[in-house]
């Protein structure tokens, strides 16, 4: 499916892990231009739905040019997201301090991170999917049955990496420069 939030679930693990060294906003942007990809091949009749993309190349391509592209625009929308954040009732502090600006190297492990497990995941579970294009078109990382446990694993992972996240974000808060 594209734009799929099940590939967020691991990638909550790895903020809770590296808070300031990741971030979670440039991870999302490489997921999605890696799967508009697939939308194209959805939309459009004869194009495959995993192409180059979804290989090992082409994915950590998309995610350094998610690093760039993200790091600038999304740095340039902190302070409003964080006026919104704020207005927003309910809203705990702690998730609004949490948006701060995105480090060159927060940037490029999100985009590395987000490109290359993007590929590696849909690998496992999509037989078209052709890893390490243009070397090879076969796929020996599809496992047979895998679809619905990957799609269980990463949601429990989700809920582990958020519940994580979120205590270390209360027992440490914003003393150190992290970023979303």
């Amino acid at each position: 499916m594209p734009l799929t939030p099940f590939h967020l679930g691991p990638a909550l693990v790895v903020k809770a892990a590296a808070r300031r060294h990741f971030s979670l906003r440039v991870f999302a942007l490489a997921q999605i231009l890696i799967d508009l990809e697939s939308a194209r091949g959805m939309f459009f009749s004869g194009y495959r739905l995993h192409g180059p993309l979804h290989s090992l190349v082409g994915a950590t391509l998309a995610g350094l040019l998610a690093a760039v592209l993200g790091r600038y625009v999304f740095n340039a929308l902190n302070s409003p997201l964080r006026a919104f954040l704020r207005r927003v009732e309910g809203m705990p502090a702690l998730l609004v301090e949490e948006v701060v600006p995105i480090t060159w190297t927060a940037a490029i492990i999100g985009g590395a991170v987000g490109g290359i497990s993007h590929a590696l995941l849909d690998a496992v579970i999509h037989p078209d999917v052709m890893p390490f294009w243009p070397s090879s078109t076969s796929n020996p990382l599809l496992t047979d049955g895998s679809f619905y446990p990957m799609h269980y694993g990463c949601a429990l992972l989700g809920l582990v990496g958020d519940v994580a996240w979120l205590v270390l974000a209360r027992v440490s808060p914003r003393g150190t420069s992290r970023s979303l």
